[in-house]
C-alpha cells in the first residue's frame, strides 16, 4: 500500500477519535440533572382554538395537526435519538 494513504487514514482517524472525546467533554445529559415527571401541561383554549383555525384557514403554512406537548414531545425525542 502506499505510504501517503496509510498516513492519510491514520490521521483521519485520530481527528474522530478526538471529536468523539471533545463531544462527550462537552455533552450533557440531562437526565442527570432533572428528573422527569411524566406530566405535561394541558393546552390552552387559546390554543385549542388557533389549531381549529388553522384547519380552515387560506394561508399557504400547513396546518398544525399536533397539540403543543405531542410536538415537543416528538421533537425531544428525535433529538435525543440523533446523539445517540
Amino acid at each position: 500500500m502506499d505510504k501517503h494513504l496509510v498516513e492519510a487514514f491514520v490521521s483521519e482517524c485520530k481527528r474522530e477519535q478526538e471529536w468523539v472525546e471533545r463531544y462527550k467533554s462537552n455533552y450533557i445529559e440531562f437526565d442527570d440533572y432533572f428528573k422527569y415527571s411524566g406530566e405535561v401541561d394541558n393546552d390552552s383554549q387559546e390554543w385549542i382554538e388557533y389549531l381549529e383555525a388553522q384547519k380552515y384557514a387560506n394561508i399557504k403554512a400547513s396546518p398544525v395537526d399536533k397539540s403543543r406537548s405531542n410536538y415537543f414531545r416528538i421533537y425531544w425525542l428525535k433529538l435525543k435519538n440523533k446523539k445517540l
